[in-house]
């Protein structure tokens, strides 16, 4: 994750969302580390709603509560 943040990986792109991603396969970790570097939860992916519609579809409450805390 650190070498994807460092070479500048696209955190709010609108076609794919590392977060969007995290949430959905339950990457607690990698969320918050994405959060962190300055992810927006609130991010409309094409296809797949946003990174709380994907925590939710997935059964992942932990990763829910984490993206509402940050303003999801």
């Amino acid at each position: 994750m650190e070498l994807l943040l460092k070479r500048g990986v696209a955190l709010n792109d609108t076609k794919y969302s590392p977060l969007t991603t995290a949430a959905l396969f339950g990457e607690r970790e990698i969320a918050k580390q994405l959060l962190d570097a300055g992810a927006d939860p609130n991010v409309v992916v094409d296809k797949a709603g946003h990174s709380l519609n994907a925590a939710l579809f997935a059964g992942q409450p932990g990763i829910a509560a984490m993206l509402i805390e940050r303003g999801a």
